[in-house]
């Protein structure tokens, strides 16, 4: 996306401390760690995302379920 200019410069973001400070995915700790903590961060930083993309939707799709239910 970004090569094709769908990103603004400003917003592209490749750094994983850069992620952590604009958004709400915990920081990665300094120094090495263990592979599987290694493999588990970004399953639980989508995790993250997903919940909070739910959450945000939820108010919507209960509007909307209760426009169906009595139309």
């Amino acid at each position: 996306m970004a090569s094709f200019g769908g990103i603004p410069w400003s917003l592209r973001v490749g750094d994983p401390c850069h992620v952590a400070e604009i958004t709400m995915v915990p920081a990665p700790p300094g120094g090495c760690e263990e592979v599987p903590a290694t493999l588990s961060r970004p399953i639980e930083a989508h995790e993250t995302v997903l919940v909070a993309c739910q959450d945000a939707v939820a108010p919507r799709a209960r509007e909307l379920s209760s426009r169906s239910r009595t139309a």
